[in-house]
Formats: structure tokens, sequence, C-alpha cells
């Protein structure tokens, strides 16, 4: 790979690869890896020392277990006997009480019923996205992916399977590669049964069906609508962006769109159920959209990716395209960390208190497009008082989202 290559700053090497065997050929199935894995942007750590111990004790500990319940070591690795025999094995290593568990949760899956999380659990979701309408056919493909063979629409074989492969040889995925061959061969497996046949049709990008899955059908309390500074030169075809402007037809959700529906659901709730994002777009030349996400949106985190072309300096070129960015970078990106380190401290002071009250939507009467949605706050036998969210109808968010104040906004379950 040349140095040019725009991949040279996203992707492993060559000889950085020849350094690296593949993580799914690993001959030992651990539930929970004992050792860092990457993802292929950057060098895994060599296993610990410690990282040898666990993985020895959780196989002493699986294979007397195995034997006990009469069945293999795999089968017993793949329930949640040998998540608890993982978790005793760290606990051991490490020497401290890490994980709250006992060895009996090795042998009866209704052993750890007492410690489980409760059902008023409160979850906040980091990491919620949706996309535009008018952006919808890059995005596809990962719902085409986790819907798996023999796919939908316009999807007949996995989007990501060969092309990631410089479309020549497909590869087996892990459980093909143990012998578990599925109807695709190990080329496209299904993640989601709930997605097999699913025709991906218009009505799932809706903003109903965002809010339905994630906020009625879910455990989740609060979540942040995330978005990307769309060019990724590994994957988004075209010609990359010479500003925001341009960059903006590539982004997932537009900054101004993330915080229009965080806007939208909260008003909704009555309570803060979603924060939103801001778009960092780093470099002095871009210091303007910084400063304008900031007065008009007010956005309660930021979001960027090194590996996008999104920084640009006003020594740069109008002409040149946007390019990558390092953390730091302390001539390109320290400029933009400090805006935002004081657009933080006035948020602090407009926002003392950032702990958001949290209402679990109830999902039966907010289904009913007949009925009103009504709130409760969590927690077992609480009191269910009115809230702004009870006259609030979910039926007025049917596919008319785009006149909802969400123009060209919609959305995907997760």
């Amino acid at each position: 790979m040349a140095r040019d290559d725009r991949r040279v700053d996203t992707w492993l090497s060559d000889a950085q690869l020849a350094k690296c065997a593949r993580a799914d050929a690993e001959p030992f199935p651990s539930p929970i890896p004992t050792q860092i894995v990457s993802n292929g942007e950057w060098m895994p750590m060599p296993q610990t020392q410690e990282q040898k111990r666990v993985e020895a004790r959780t196989k002493e500990l699986a294979d007397s277990a195995a034997k006990k319940l009469g069945i293999s070591r795999r089968a017993f690795l793949a329930g949640a006997g040998g998540m608890a025999a993982t978790f005793l094995a760290m606990n051991e290593v490490y020497g401290a009480s890490f994980f709250n568990v006992d060895r009996e949760e090795m042998f009866d899956d209704n052993a750890s019923e007492g410690r489980r999380p409760p059902r008023d659990l409160f979850v906040f979701d980091d990491q919620l996205h949706m996309i535009r309408q008018s952006n919808t056919t890059t995005n596809r493909a990962l719902r085409a992916l986790a819907e798996g063979y023999p796919g939908a629409a316009e999807f007949h074989t996995n989007p990501f399977n060969p092309p990631l492969n410089d479309g020549t040889v497909p590869l087996l995925d892990e459980l093909a590669l143990r012998g578990d061959i599925d109807n695709s061969g190990g080329l496209w497996r299904n993640w989601n049964p709930a997605l097999i046949g699913d025709p991906m049709g218009p009505d799932i990008f809706h903003l109903v069906t965002f809010i339905r899955s994630l906020f009625l059908q879910s455990q989740m309390t609060v979540g942040l609508l995330s978005n990307i500074t769309g060019f990724l030169p590994v994957f988004v075809p075209g010609t990359p962006p010479k500003n925001v402007i341009e960059a903006r037809n590539f982004e997932v959700l537009t900054a101004d769109q993330t915080v229009g529906v965080r806007d939208f659901v909260n008003k909704l709730a009555g309570s803060q159920r979603l924060y939103a994002h801001g778009l960092l777009y780093p470099g002095t030349a871009n210091l303007s959209e910084i400063q304008r996400q900031i007065d008009h949106n007010k956005p309660d985190s930021w979001k960027g990716y090194c590996v996008s072309l999104a920084a640009k300096q006003l020594t740069d070129p109008p002409s040149a395209p946007m390019s990558a960015w390092r953390l730091d970078d302390e001539r390109v990106v320290y400029p933009t960390f400090e805006l935002i380190r004081k657009y933080q401290v006035i948020l602090r002071s407009e926002r003392p208190s950032s702990r958001p009250h949290a209402v679990r939507l109830d999902p039966d009467d907010a289904l009913a497009t007949s009925r009103s949605c009504t709130a409760r706050p969590p927690g077992p036998g609480g009191p269910r008082p009115s809230s702004p969210l009870g006259r609030t109808r979910l039926a007025a968010l049917q596919p008319r989202s785009a006149e909802a104040g969400f123009k060209g906004v919609v959305a995907t379950a997760r």
C-alpha cells in the first residue's frame, strides 16, 4: 500500500498483518476474549501472562463442568454456564470479586436469578443512529448485512463480503471456520431471526420506528443520538469534500437534524430522554461551523472520526480537499477543542444538573394509535402520575415524519 493511499492511516499495513493471526480462527472459543482483538485499525497487544492464566483456568472449569453435565466443552461455553466459568476464572486470577458469581451458576441457569439486572434498570445507550431519507442507499447495506441470506430489496449477496476482500475469494465467517455451516455457506449469516424475510421497505426508516423500537420495545431509558462526518475514504465513493457544505452531502444525519430529533423526542416525553452529538469538523477553517452548532444546536457532546476527511485549515487552498486528522495535532485540532471547552463551561452553568429524570414509556398504551401514551417513573410498583406525554398520540407520527419538523429525516431500527 503506497504512502499516499488514504487507507494507510485507516487499516493495518501488510507488514503489520503478517504479525497477526485471524481472531475468528482462535481454537479456544472463550465466551469473553482472553486477549485484545484488533478490528484492523491498530496493532493488538500480545496476550499478557494474566490473560493466559484466565484462559487456562476457564478451560479447566469448562472441562470439569461439561463432563458433569454430559455435554461437550464447546456446548458448555456457548451457554450461561460458560460465562459464569469465565467470570470465576477472572476473579481467581486477578484476586478480587470483580464479578458477583458463584460456582452453582455453571450448572444451573436459574442460580443467578437474584443477581440479574432489575427490570427497571437505568440503561443509557450512547451510540444510537438514524439515517436521513435522502441518504438511505449507502446505509441500507448494514441492514442487509444483519438480515443475511437470501437478502432483500437490491441486495442479493453479502454487501461486505467479498467487497472488503477485494472482490476475489469470499471469506468464511467464524462459525463456518469451526464447522457450523448455515444455508449461506458461512458467507452471509443472519444476525437476527426477526429480520428474515423483511422486505426492507421505506417504513422501517420512519421516525416512529426509531421511537417505538428504542423507547417502547427495549430496556433503554436514555439515549445519545450520534452521527458521523460522512466521508470515510475506504467506504464512501465519490469526490472528497473541500468544505463543510460539500461534506454535508455525505453525512448520515446532519448536525441540525440530530438536534431536531433530540428536541422532538424530549418534547414528546416531557423529560430528557435523548441527547445529541455535534459533528466535529476540526481545523481553523471550520471553527465557524463549530460555533454555529454551539449557538444554534447546543450539542450535548461531540462526535468525530479521525479517519474521516473532515479537517481544514485557513492556510489550505480553498480547492484542496479536507483531510484526516489526529487528536494530538496542536495546530489543527487544539483550537477546535478550546472552542468546545469554552462552550462546555457555559453549558455547565446553564445546566447545573446533568442527571435526567427518567421516565419509562408504557408500550401497551403508547403503541395504540387510539389511546394516549402514559409514563411512569422507574421502580417496581411506583405510582403512575399523569405526564406531558399523556396527551400525545403516537398516531400523529405515522409516516408523516417529514411534515412534523423532520424534513428529510427518517430512522432505522438498530
